[in-house]
């Protein structure tokens, strides 16, 4: 008959809570590794890379719960320029493990991460606590079992059913220079110029970023002049851009204005030609949250996709 270990954890902040075990009874185990694999967000905040860290510790199906303080910690200390998954004031209040299935329940500021920060920090979890004897984990916010954008639960996580873009193999050479399509707004307002441009892609900042940042410095759309890129992430084939509270402004020459805008960068993001990259759709973020009411004229709550009908002047035209 298979064993259930429970624990609970009081207090705010991990590093002084107090653990409290209930039933957790001892279990014969193989001597494993002293050493665990953690996963951080990489610098780019667009994929997983993960970490080796030695816990002086050995940590097997009987005393995961007992250790799992542990590695939260370690998931909050990252190295070598990585990130962490989990959002300081993140904190988790429960789990329960049960038939190689970890619940891990999570304070209410989960709730609150931006889609790109929720599903790196899902994704992270998921390939952190998956091992030989965690075939699952479910993830709950104060109780309450963790929804997908449709409202359906999503119930076990593993890593057939979570993943992100593939991880770029390392010491692959990029070139300096690419060829870019930029889309700008034509000045009489009547739809999109287009204009190949070569850029310099050598700044530690991903592709997808320093093309919208290099969009921005084309002066060519109309948005408040200091409107700041402060992310672009592109995860599971959506692009996140997040930026300034000055986006969230009306535009003074009208919604027309606004709308081209708006595609002048989806399109240029989705038309990005990389092996690593695929952009079907652009979700706007404005200092990391979704925005459900918006001063401008376009709803931006919800996704865009590239815009073909939009009238496109070309420079063969």
């Amino acid at each position: 008959m298979r064993k259930r270990y429970v624990f609970f954890i009081a207090g705010a902040i991990l590093g002084s809570s107090i653990l409290f075990l209930i039933n957790l009874p001892n279990v014969e185990e193989p001597r494993r590794d002293l050493s665990y694999i953690i996963y951080f967000a990489s610098p780019g905040r667009d994929n997983i890379l993960p970490e080796w860290r030695f816990l002086n510790t050995e940590i097997n199906a009987g005393n995961i719960l007992e250790n799992l303080p542990i590695i939260i910690e370690e998931l909050r200390n990252p190295s070598g320029g990585n990130l962490s998954i989990l959002p300081d004031n993140l904190n988790i209040i429960g789990a329960y493990f049960y038939e190689n299935t970890l619940s891990l329940n999570f304070s209410s500021e989960y709730n609150e991460m931006p889609p790109y920060r929720e599903i790196l920090a899902r994704v992270g979890l998921v390939y952190t606590f998956t091992t030989g004897y965690i075939d699952n984990i479910r993830i709950y916010v104060v109780g309450e079992e963790l929804k997908d954008s449709g409202g359906a639960v999503m119930g076990n996580l593993n890593r057939n059913n979570t993943k992100l873009n593939p991880h770029i193999t390392h010491g692959e050479t990029v070139p300096a220079f690419r060829l870019i399509t930029f889309y700008y707004v034509l000045p009489d307002l009547q739809g999109l110029g287009m204009e190949r441009m070569s850029i310099d892609t050598s700044a530690d900042v991903p592709l997808e970023e320093q093309v919208l940042i290099d969009l921005f410095e084309m002066g060519r759309l109309f948005i408040h002049p200091e409107t700041r890129i402060i992310n672009v992430s592109v995860i599971e084939n959506i692009a996140y851009v997040d930026l300034s509270y000055h986006f969230d402004t009306r535009p003074g020459l009208g919604e027309n204005a606004q709308r081209l805008t708006i595609y002048a960068i989806v399109n240029t993001l989705a038309d990005l030609s990389d092996p690593n990259i695929t952009i079907d759709e652009v979700q706007f973020l404005v200092e990391g949250q979704r925005l459900s009411e918006y001063e401008g004229y376009v709803d931006l709550g919800s996704s865009f996709f590239k815009n073909e009908d939009v009238y496109i002047h070309t420079p063969e035209e």
